[in-house]
């Protein structure tokens, strides 16, 4: 309260406008905190109450948090409520199911391209220890850490994990124990892990203002996993002939909930979504009857489990109200928009300074909070090299 109060008495100097910036940027971190925190406290409070809450009412409250913390379309349904997938996110949800496509069915030719055998790309691993030390040596080339530095980044392995990521307290890209497949390893392990070491690095070396060196700015995540998915998919491409484009299905699911269908309805709305791309594969020919069932079945448990995720906010699955209660995983497109617009106006280097709300970003650099932005560590092309050095032989035909 008493920030927006000081917030109200400030008047046009440059200094309070900048005064303005930084407490505005404090305002909207907060916000967020406390919305996040309200929608799961409530949702607590009536289920530990017993209390009756009609379903239409709890549906609309949820998905006006979910608006507040994940943003929402200008369009409305008949009730006079913002959508959160509205005509622009469903139309590059087409492209991008053409895309997804055309990308699934080019795997086997972009392999067979560059020399490589896609079944040993698929079987043959890469031991866990492997992949640290290879991590580390990333890490090293960029000047960050490796072994050789007590002060730095570092890789290691976690027995009984089973997926990476980035530890800020403790500096580290935490692995798996088990072994990697090498489309994991490059592009992902050595790519968009390391973009996210590059991120905070940059952000804390670059930023003279303290939230964002810090915890960051509010709905920072998509700008940050825009340039993890972009580095990756490029060095995806380079060396394999093919990205890895995010999964349109979800969205039809959402369109499906804002429609007014239950969970059954979304389930089957991202199922058949999805069924129609690996009948495609198999009218090619490049999966046979066996593969095809399994796929098929891989994606059912697919469709069950992320539908599902729709409804966590919800009271009921069985809640036909137009209300979509979480709608997070619009990030996944909205990240394809964000990088491939950066990238078209030469400023795809932005992608890699963490913690940034993109919406507040030219008033960051305005303001001089972002300084030196030439500085910028950028991950370069080590993956590539140690593919070609390392690695390529093991997965060429024959």
């Amino acid at each position: 309260m008493n920030l927006k109060k000081e917030f109200l008495l400030l008047g046009d100097s440059d200094f309070d406008k900048l005064k303005k910036l930084t407490l505005s940027i404090y305002l909207r971190k907060i916000n967020e905190f406390l919305a996040g925190n309200q929608a799961h406290a409530l949702k607590i409070i009536d289920q530990e109450n017993g209390k009756e809450v009609r379903r239409e009412d709890a549906g609309r409250r949820m998905s006006a948090y979910d608006k507040f913390l994940t943003g929402s379309s200008s369009e409305k349904n008949s009730k006079d409520d913002y959508l959160q997938v509205g005509d622009l996110l469903s139309e590059f949800a087409n492209k991008i199911e053409e895309e997804y496509s055309q990308n699934e069915l080019a795997e086997k030719e972009g392999l067979q391209k560059r020399g490589l055998d896609l079944e040993k790309i698929r079987s043959l691993k890469v031991d866990a220890s492997e992949a640290e030390a290879l991590v580390n040596e990333m890490l090293d080339y960029l000047g960050l850490g490796g072994v050789e530095k007590s002060n730095g980044w570092k890789a290691k392995v976690y027995e009984g994990r089973k997926s990476a990521g980035v530890n800020i307290s403790k500096k580290e890209v935490s692995l798996g124990d088990s072994p990697v497949s090498v489309l994991n390893l490059v592009p992902t392990l050595m790519g968009h892990e390391v973009v996210h070491v590059c991120q905070h690095e940059n952000k804390d070396r670059l930023s003279s203002l303290k939230i964002l060196g810090g915890i960051g700015l509010d709905r920072m995540n998509i700008l940050m996993e825009a340039g993890a998915m972009q580095y990756e998919n490029d060095i995806r491409q380079k060396i394999f002939g093919f990205k890895k484009i995010p999964i349109p299905f979800y969205v039809r699911a959402m369109e499906r909930k804002q429609m007014g269908g239950d969970y059954l309805d979304c389930v089957e709305t991202f199922y058949s979504s999805s069924l129609k791309i690996l009948k495609e594969k198999k009218e090619k020919g490049l999966v046979d009857e066996s593969v095809f069932e399994k796929e098929r079945r891989d994606l059912l448990r697919l469709a069950i489990n992320r539908s599902k995720r729709l409804f966590r906010r919800n009271y009921s699955l069985n809640d036909r109200g137009e209300y979509l209660t979480e709608s997070l995983a619009t990030n996944y497109l909205e990240q394809q928009i964000v990088s491939e617009r950066l990238k078209e106006a030469g400023l795809e280097k932005y992608l890699y300074i963490g913690g940034i709300n993109l919406d507040i970003l030219p008033q960051l650099i305005k303001a001089g909070f972002i300084k030196g932005d030439s500085e910028i560590k950028m991950p370069g092309e080590f993956p590539k090299k140690i593919w070609e050095d390392r690695l390529k032989s093991r997965y060429l035909i024959g």
